[in-house]
């Protein structure tokens, strides 16, 4: 991916906010509609409405396809075909025009608590990359992680695959993350380890341009910016962002 760096790519949008738009409230899982044969279509679907609108990347939609989040909805078992039909799908799509980053989120608990070990945070990221790869992806996302040390695990394991490595963290009102971590240090530790990319998501468009200012002071690397529209209200009866 010699782009990388060398020009401004545009990734694609939100994919479970417009895969939930398109499917009853009763499906729970959302990774999982990659081998539901009443869903997958719409996950290809997304995927070409993005391609359509011009985007350098797409992103697969196996966000939560780690083995402990699969676990809630009792698919743990399911890690391997999951993560392989979300790279099939978003492949069949971008063909040889646009990049396919594996999409990797947190398992969303601090592997320095006691509900997982170090070693169970790591083997759930492994199991996962390792289809992501085998499946033929162009980068690594990691994306909306907000803790420090479990980013940090991911992001050692995702380097070793050969492949660029982005990193998105959610982080928190202030520019710190949920664990301390100030974004500039955790930044440049991100820096140090050799990632591709690094940049923010899932905050407001006000908070992201504050955190930008600061880390385009810094940072050697090429920046990932991926808003959200703040948070949802209810007004007269329409559920409306905040931007």
């Amino acid at each position: 991916m010699k782009e990388l760096g060398s020009r401004i790519l545009v990734c694609d949008g939100a994919f479970g906010t417009q895969l939930r738009k398109r499917i009853p409230s009763y499906v729970a899982c959302l990774d999982a509609c990659n081998i539901d044969l009443d869903y997958l279509y719409i996950v290809q679907d997304i995927h070409r409405e993005y391609k359509v609108v011009g985007v350098d990347i797409i992103q697969t939609n196996t966000f939560g396809a780690n083995a402990k989040k699969l676990e809630f909805y009792g698919l743990e078992e399911q890690v391997r075909e999951i993560n392989a039909a979300g790279v099939r799908l978003a492949r069949e799509v971008a063909v040889e025009d646009i990049f396919v980053a594996g999409s990797v989120g947190p398992i969303e608990t601090s592997p320095f608590s006691n509900e997982f070990s170090v070693e169970e945070v790591s083997s759930a990221f492994k199991e996962q990359m390792e289809v992501l790869v085998e499946g033929g992806i162009d980068l690594i996302m990691l994306e909306t992680f907000s803790d420090s040390r479990e980013v940090e695990i991911a992001t050692q394991l995702a380097l070793t695959y050969g492949l660029p490595v982005v990193v998105q963290i959610r982080g928190m009102p202030g520019g710190k993350l949920s664990d301390g971590t100030d974004i500039c240090v955790f930044v440049r530790q991100m820096e140090n380890l050799g990632v591709a990319a690094v940049g923010i998501n899932d905050r407001p468009p006000h908070e992201v341009a504050e955190i930008l200012k600061r880390l385009a002071k810094i940072v050697n690397l090429p920046i990932i910016v991926q808003p959200d529209a703040g948070a949802p209200r209810m007004s007269q009866g329409k559920l409306l962002s905040e931007e």
